[in-house]
């Protein structure tokens, strides 16, 4: 055998943590009204970790999230985090944070770029690693399946929404060609009656053939109306370049805009 394969296998091996959980059940899909949900449990209890992926449809980036024992945990604010897939070594950085949930469970929550689920269907590993915390690594198994189940849900829950799959435009983060700059499109826009609220709204934008947004509705909630109400307010200003289909035709789409309210109270 060629030395450098043999070299890069030792590497590989040596890359995986040798306490990586082992799955305990199978992996599950929760469909629900606004995302889907694809989780697995790992390990035996009560030191069971469950892991669960949840994109959010045309969202940039994926959440990660380990949900384990608290034991020494204590919520924190955000730190730099990576999420490891091998064999194929491909790192996804992004930040974190970890929260104490109702069942007393700490939820670690990494949000990666969304490509790391192109990678998933032939991932034996993936390591999920916090700034100031142990690294947790998880022994997939066979992963294709589910993974094909959470896109055909992200495809049904569009449909329920009334959006043809086909014509959704998933956001485009800065630098990268079709960026919509948001920010020029607002104001001093944080509502009066909400300054004491803090929540994240995401608005379904229905664009015309002319790249002007036609209709608004909201499918993730801020907890108050009126952060909804403006997050459409925004939407309604900005212009898309406008769909073509296969002909070069405009036609009309549809896309996400997510609005972060920060309280001010």
């Amino acid at each position: 055998m060629d030395m450098s394969w043999m070299m890069l296998a030792g590497l590989l091996v040596a890359a995986v943590d040798p306490v990586a959980l082992e799955p305990a059940g199978k992996w599950r899909l929760d469909a629900g009204a606004q995302s889907c949900l694809l989780m697995r449990t790992f390990g035996s209890a009560p030191s069971d970790v469950t892991l669960v992926l949840h994109p959010r449809p045309g969202m940039p980036r994926i959440d990660v999230i380990s949900l384990h024992a608290a034991d020494a945990a204590k919520p924190n604010a955000e730190q730099p985090a990576t999420v490891t897939v091998l064999p194929s070594g491909e790192h996804f950085d992004g930040k974190a944070d970890t929260a104490i949930v109702g069942d007393g469970r700490a939820r670690d929550t990494a949000s990666v770029p969304v490509k790391i689920i192109d990678t998933l269907p032939a991932a034996t590993h993936l390591t999920l690693s916090i700034a100031g915390g142990p690294s947790m690594s998880y022994h997939l198994g066979t992963a294709a399946s589910a993974i094909t189940a959470l896109k055909a849900c992200e495809d049904d829950l569009l449909r329920s929404w009334g959006v043809d799959p086909a014509r959704f435009r998933p956001m485009v983060e800065p630098g990268q060609p079709g960026y919509v700059d948001v920010l020029k499109y607002m104001k001093d826009d944080y509502p009066a009656a909400a300054l004491h609220v803090s929540g994240r709204t995401i608005a379904l934008l229905t664009i015309a053939e002319t790249g002007k947004v036609s209709a608004c509705r909201t499918v993730e909630s801020a907890g108050h109306p009126a952060l909804d109400a403006k997050t459409c307010e925004i939407g309604k200003r900005i212009r898309y370049p406008p769909a073509q289909d296969a002909g070069g035709a405009p036609v009309n789409s549809w896309t996400v805009l997510p609005m972060r309210w920060i309280s001010r109270g």
